[in-house]
């Protein structure tokens, strides 16, 4: 259940941890700035080598490719992480950054469809990624967590939320018959693509262990009133 009702607090400003979110099987969402989450780093690199192996992404990561990867965003202190902890250990996390944020390196792959465009970047909070074990799953977690991304942005002054999602066919070969699609729930919660603003990367795939191109879409919701 949730530990109290939704209400946002400015969790940017304070200089410890603070507990969000509480199931009564002993799961617990903490809030984490910056250096705070530097001793989860190997925790949440297991968990995304873990869950970037499932379709869509199929990605074949390496545990020193993935600390580095959050040890730069971990230096930025508007980077704010939620773990999901049970006991000591990591099963979901959730992270966000200003997406005209300088330093962390995969951001500026982010960034580079804005700047293309010339589309000004102040306005973007990015969410990077938003994971939780199958298995600790819990009815109204996700919802929570979108929630307390819109919020967030809100606090913080920006009108969108915005994140990348690789995108592949439905007919991909990798695709397991009980996949549920992550398209309509970016779409049940408001999300949109869009339109022309693509990323391009490559990674090595466990379906066919090489490295392979990718197309990613940047899905956006606008999260202030006109």
């Amino acid at each position: 259940m949730l530990h109290r009702p939704f209400i946002f607090e400015d969790t940017t400003s304070k200089t410890t941890p603070q507990t969000i979110w509480t199931s009564e099987d002993g799961l617990v969402l903490k809030t984490f700035t910056g250096e705070q989450a530097r001793p989860y780093i190997e925790h949440i690199a297991h968990l995304r080598i873990t869950m970037f192996k499932e379709f869509p992404y199929l990605y074949e990561g390496s545990f020193d490719g993935e600390k580095k990867h959050l040890e730069t965003y971990c230096s930025s202190p508007k980077y704010l992480v939620l773990l999901l902890l049970k006991d000591t250990h990591v099963v979901g996390f959730f992270n966000a950054i200003p997406l005209a944020e300088n330093g962390p390196d995969s951001l500026s792959e982010i960034q580079a469809p804005f700047i293309a465009q010339g589309i000004d970047m102040a306005p973007y909070l990015y969410v990077g990624e938003v994971m939780v074990l199958k298995e600790f799953r819990r009815p109204h977690l996700i919802q929570f967590l979108y929630a307390y991304g819109e919020a967030l942005a809100r606090e913080l002054g920006k009108d969108y939320l915005i994140f990348a999602m690789v995108k592949r066919p439905r007919e991909h070969l990798a695709r397991p018959a009980d996949y549920q699609s992550l398209e309509l729930l970016c779409a049940y919660f408001g999300f949109a693509i869009m339109k022309g603003m693509e990323i391009h990367a490559s990674w090595k795939q466990i379906d066919t262990q090489k490295k392979e191109p990718n197309t990613l879409a940047i899905w956006c919701k606008k999260v202030t009133q006109e």
